[in-house]
This record gives C-alpha cells, sequence and structure tokens, in this order.
C-alpha cells in the first residue's frame, strides 16, 4: 500500500482523499468494487476518475483504505434531468460533457462507522472538479452522486442530495 501512495493528497481530520492515476492503484480499487459492489465495477467508458479515501490506522500509522468512488461522465439521456435544467437537445449535446455521474461508491464494510459515507463524498467532491480539469479541457459543473435504487439486502442509505461542488470559474 505504502507504494501506491506516492501523490500529495488532501486531508482532514484522518480522511485523505487520493485520485488513482497509476494502473496499479486503480486496478487495485476495481478490485474491491469486484469483490464488494453488487454492480461491481463496471466497465470504463470515456473519462473516469477513481478516487480512494484513507484512514491512517492510528497503531501502525499506515493508511487504511475506507471507500472507493468512480466518476465518470453522465448519462447521454435522461429525461428528468434535461427536462429539470431545460435543456433541448443541441444544447444538451454541448453541454453533456459539463455533467460528472458517481459510477460507483463503496464504503468498506470493516470500516463503517456513523456518517463516514457521508464525510467521504463530501471530502471527494472538494476535490472532483481540480481533478476532473485534469482530464477535461473544463472543470464539471454538476457532479451527481445518484445511483439506481440498492437490492432489498442493501443496509445502506441513499443519498438523496449531494454537497454542492464547488464552481471553478
Amino acid at each position: 500500500m505504502e507504494a501506491l501512495m506516492t501523490k500529495p493528497a488532501l486531508k482532514t481530520d484522518t480522511l485523505t482523499v487520493r485520485t488513482a492515476h497509476e494502473k496499479a492503484e486503480i486496478d487495485n480499487l476495481r478490485h474491491i468494487l469486484n469483490e464488494h459492489h453488487y454492480l461491481k465495477a463496471g466497465r470504463p467508458a470515456g473519462h473516469t476518475l477513481w478516487q480512494g479515501i484513507y484512514r491512517t490506522d492510528s497503531e501502525t500509522g499506515y493508511p487504511e483504505l475506507v471507500a472507493v468512488l468512480c466518476w465518470g461522465g453522465a448519462a447521454k439521456s435522461l429525461k428528468e434531468r434535461d427536462t429539470h435544467i431545460g435543456w433541448d437537445a443541441v444544447t444538451c449535446a454541448n453541454r453533456l460533457k459539463l455533467i460528472v455521474g458517481l459510477r460507483r461508491f463503496y464504503v468498506i464494510d470493516s470500516a463503517r462507522r456513523p456518517n463516514l459515507a457521508s464525510q467521504c463524498l463530501a471530502l471527494a467532491l472538494r476535490t472532483l472538479a481540480e481533478e476532473f480539469q485534469k482530464i477535461r479541457s473544463q472543470p464539471p459543473r454538476a457532479p451527481r452522486p445518484f445511483a439506481p435504487r440498492p437490492p432489498s439486502r442493501h443496509r445502506g442509505r441513499r443519498h438523496r442530495r449531494s454537497p454542492k461542488c464547488p464552481q471553478v470559474q
């Protein structure tokens, strides 16, 4: 794990968000989703951004992965979204690249505690605009961390609204 932590990261309290850039780190995050997430990691399509949320273990001092997030391009056609925003077909085609969707979000079972998922999502959103701007020419304007209804065995809660993503001018 130490070899994967080579780039700088954003820290808050005991949580650290790291954007995975190297193949080994991305493969590790994909493996965790394939093993534990009910939808698996999925196929990569378009621009994809992988983030790992780490907590420093107080006993060993090593980072411990507590959550995995995978961001990707927005769905091409969502009638409710396009109607709500007020986009016609041409405007939608031109601006769709500005919307980022949260494709997968998984909190490691052994790391679960109250409010951890919200803290991880908020921390990831703080770095999202800057990180996505590195792989696209423009920052995202509307991150959408919504997911399909999980199966009945899923005990977690769905986030109905997300924290605001900082607008990059």
